[in-house]
């Protein structure tokens, strides 16, 4: 049975719950949160350690060119390293199987580069800065029979020009091996057949002006020979692997074509019709160990982005094994799913109209939908804890701005009214606990609007067209202690930025404060309820900008300068189970992110500073000692028996806690849990 829960009750628990908060005035602090696996991205490269049994990632373009190298074992994708080469994108990398070392050759960091770098599974090594010309979007394949590394093409310039040249590296120089073969292409795909002694190329962009290719070649170390003109179409951007077990080349990547293609070395097959989602630029290796070929990344997918999914392909089908997040996006929407303590984050601008909703549940994002409302970029959301429903309004999509109102009730959309606010973006919107209502303000029409709205659940209903200004791209938050929803800034008419703080009080708006934050727009905006402060984020004025405030309903005060690189766009959302704010995404000089970044909470530097059993009268005393929290944070140590101590933190975030009356020889494990959510386990042993 479902119980409902009416608003009076809903805004009588929140203040119950809030009255037993702590006094404000604790510093938050941002973290990064570090995801399972590599961040979606297209344009990396991928290879397969033989001997430590793990592929290789490394780089790519993630929203902007990313630098990361991330090693995955069959399970679990694990982040080994974030120096070496500099960032970059459509470098090529392969296994050099004999001195066991990865070897990655150019890249574009900025412009074509042609660094030959070196990964041991402990560190990155710059081996070489001569050889082939500074190159990208070459391929690279290693020959396990003649012992060298081959490379073929590449855009050589910024004029966009192939190359037809054969280079191999015998892990001391490079040697141009001829320029006769395939003429001057780009993109294509290469594996080495170990069966057969060949290396395998096919497709690519032939030329200057970039004519897809659909040939196949091979090249055995003195020449290459054309081997076909028929099987896959012409295409680009493909990833080819060599499954040793079933003596075939597998192809995968096209704009459109799903289907899997295998080459035995005389003919094409189609190996699987319909595989995953059309992609193409990611990457691909063979696992020796697990006898499947490992896929990642990519652009494409159901909704043409950066693509995140791990893939298997075992020789029949492709098994999904894991799914990294959103891709990078900025003017997207979150709000928090009090009852089934998720944040819920809603499309946003990855370079498309998106369609995903994901949820983030405090330690790893899940992708829940690809259908519901049309893909919107400034559309506003809130959380409605009476009705246990996330609600959407408006928004620019494809078609124009929209007027149309969603529902997401944790498993699909529904639409529920097209009438109401104009069609509009660039609006805010919030609940507001005491009165069981979704307040939504100003946006774009055609012009800045200054109407306040608010929805019930059923219609909508205009509130007032006084107060603050007209505006579009600010930002509100809803103060559950005080029980007002709180606006600041934004751009009016003729692009002046705003700087002024209001308060909506279910009747009337009133003009708070003019000072604090400089004016700006497409800041981030939300409610930490545990400390009773209003926290702003970033947004763009003279100058995109990375400071966080806070109100505390009196004034305005700095917390956080420069934690988080500057950015606009990006969404925020207050996570009361875990108590932090969740920020996703933005964007910051045409970069987009992808980051999830926590405030307040925990701070990442919790532990157990000590740990010590004495003897105390005629028994033991366990002493445990903190530190590293937020102060005013909850903390309970649990023995093995059951036994519990707890208090709050303390100056600096530190904590003494005693057990007395432990028996001579005791021994167990105490695990310390903070209430943001950090646990500790350590073994204890008594006298």
């Amino acid at each position: 049975m479902t119980r409902k829960v009416s608003p009076s009750l809903a805004w009588l628990s929140m203040l119950l719950w809030a009255s037993s908060m702590p006094a404000s005035g604790q510093e938050g602090r941002w973290k990064l949160h570090v995801p399972s696996g590599p961040s979606p991205r297209y344009g990396h490269a991928m290879a397969h350690d033989e001997r430590r049994s793990v592929t290789v990632l490394f780089g790519g373009s993630a929203g902007a060119d990313v630098g990361d190298t991330w090693e995955w074992d069959g399970n679990a994708w694990s982040l080994v390293a974030t120096t070496g080469p500099s960032p970059r994108y459509r470098a090529a990398m392969t296994y050099d199987s004999a001195r066991g070392v990865t070897v990655l050759f150019g890249g574009n960091d900025g412009a074509p580069n042609g660094e030959t770098w070196e990964w041991d599974g402990v560190a990155w090594t710059l081996r070489s800065t001569s050889g082939p010309s500074p190159r990208f979007r070459h391929a690279m394949v290693y020959d396990s029979i003649r012992g060298v590394a081959v490379l073929f093409g590449g855009i050589i310039d910024s004029d966009g020009h192939p190359s037809d040249e054969t280079w191999e590296w015998d892990g001391g120089s490079w040697s141009l091996k001829t320029s006769t073969g395939p003429e001057p292409r780009s993109d294509s795909a290469m594996a080495f057949d170990l069966e057969r002694g060949v290396t395998v190329l096919f497709g690519g962009r032939v030329g200057r002006f970039g004519e897809l290719s659909g040939e196949t070649w091979e090249w055995d170390g003195a020449t290459w020979t054309p081997r076909a003109t028929d099987g896959p179409s012409a295409r680009h951007g493909a990833a080819m692997a060599y499954d040793v077990e079933r003596r075939v080349s597998v192809l995968f990547g096209d704009s459109f074509d799903t289907a899997t293609w295998g080459w035995d070395g005389s003919t094409w097959t189609v190996l699987d019709e319909s595989g995953p989602a059309p992609r193409y630029l990611q990457g691909m290796a063979y696992d020796t160990s697990r006898h499947v070929i490992t896929m990642f990344g990519g652009y494409g997918g159901y909704d043409w982005s950066d693509v995140g999914e791990t893939l298997e392909w075992n020789g029949a089908d492709w098994e999904g094994r894991a799914l990294s997040g959103p891709s990078a996006r900025s003017l997207h929407s979150l709000a928090y799913d009090r009852d089934r303590e998720v944040t819920i984050l809603f499309s946003g601008n990855d370079g498309n109209y998106d369609r995903e909703t994901w949820e983030w549940d405090g330690h790893e994002w899940m992708r829940r939908a690809t259908t519901g409302p049309y893909g919107c970029f400034f559309s506003a959301m809130s959380y409605d804890s009476s009705r246990r429903v996330v609600v959407l309004f408006g928004g620019r999509n494809g078609f124009g701005k929209n007027g149309e109102t969603w529902e997401w009730n944790g498993g699909s959309w529904t639409l529920r009214s097209t009438t109401g606010p104009s069609p509009r973006d660039g609006h805010a919107m919030v609940f507001d606990f005491a009165r069981g209502v979704s307040v939504l303000f100003g946006g774009d029409d055609g012009l800045p609007n200054g109407e306040t709205w608010e929805w019930n659940g059923a219609a909508w209903s205009l509130q007032s067209t006084s107060g603050p200004s007209r505006r579009r791209f600010h930002a509100m938050a809803y103060d559950s202690v005080r029980g007002v929803t709180v606006l600041f800034g934004g751009l009016r008419e003729h692009d002046q930025y705003l700087g002024d703080t209001w308060e909506w009080d279910g009747a009337t708006w009133e003009r708070r404060w003019e000072g604090g934050p400089l004016p700006r727009y497409g800041h981030a905006m939300t409610f930490d309820a545990y400390r009773g402060v209003t926290v702003l984020f970033g947004g763009r004025g003279e100058v995109n900008n990375g400071e966080t405030w806070e109100w505390d309903g009196d004034t305005w005060e700095l917390r956080d300068l420069g934690a988080l690189s500057p950015r606009s766009s990006a969404a925020m959302a207050y996570d009361v189970a875990r108590r932090e704010i969740v920020l996703f995404g933005g964007e910051h000089r045409g970069d987009r992110y992808a980051e999830t970044w926590l405030y307040g909470g925990c701070t990442g530097q919790e532990r157990i500073s000590s740990l010590r059993c004495k003897p105390w009268m005629e028994s033991n005393r366990l002493r445990i000692a903190v530190e590293g929290g937020v102060v005013g944070d909850t903390v309970v140590a649990t023995l093995t028996d059951g036994s519990k101590q707890g208090g709050k933190l303390k100056e600096r975030g530190r904590l003494a806690l005693r057990f007395i009356d432990r028996l001579p020889g005791d021994y167990g494990v105490v695990s310390v849990a903070w209430g943001c959510g950090t646990v500790e386990s350590k073994d204890y042993a008594c006298p």
